[in-house]
């Protein structure tokens, strides 16, 4: 690769160690959409001053990040999802656990949508209500409960709440709540 004829920023490779690319994903890198493995051979000189330089890189193949290999460990999964919630969706179903899948919720509630159904629970749904005014759109058939556990939490869930199911005291705990709310009244 000639560096020098880079014209365009999305044109840019960027390499990382592991520790850097879990990182990298607290700004949603999984956006570039492709990773590799680049292998540094014994044999290669390497300059680590300011910048890093070597005279030979191997260059693994190119993959979808949701296709990565480390999605297959545990601790790597973890280590990307305490960074940033929204890793779970690459976290494989069998490495899905309830605590790593109540940390994605704690950290951002919308992630209820990639948790395995065997995960959910009025428990983790609470988590997630706590921590995003969205977390109703991935609860499927909410319990009377539920609803007015998430409008007392912040009035602003009750956008997100079905017309038939915004009785007038759960509109009015919305409201009370937060005025705001009374813009997702039903007429």
């Amino acid at each position: 690769i000639d560096f020098d004829e880079v014209e365009e920023e999305e044109d840019i490779i960027e390499f990382y160690n592991i520790n850097m690319l879990i990182d990298s994903f607290e700004n949603e890198a999984y956006k570039h959409h492709y990773i590799c493995i680049v292998t540094i051979p014994d044999d290669a000189r390497c300059n680590m001053n300011s910048n890093f330089e070597t005279n030979k890189i191997i260059i693994g193949e190119f993959v979808e990040i949701k296709n990565f290999k480390l999605w297959d460990n545990a601790d790597f999964c973890r280590r990307c999802v305490s960074t940033d919630a929204g890793t779970l969706r690459f976290v494989e179903k069998r490495l899905q656990t309830f605590e790593l899948c109540s940390m994605a919720v704690e950290i951002d509630g919308s992630t209820l949508e990639y948790v395995e159904e065997q995960f959910k629970s009025e428990e983790l749904y609470k988590t997630a209500i706590q921590s995003s005014d969205d977390a109703l759109l991935f609860i499927d058939n909410p319990t009377n409960e539920l609803l007015t556990y998430a409008v007392k939490n912040s009035g602003k869930h009750l956008q997100h709440i079905k017309h038939e199911n915004q009785t007038f005291d759960l509109c009015i705990t919305a409201v009370k709540n937060n005025g705001d709310a009374l813009g997702y009244v039903s007429p």
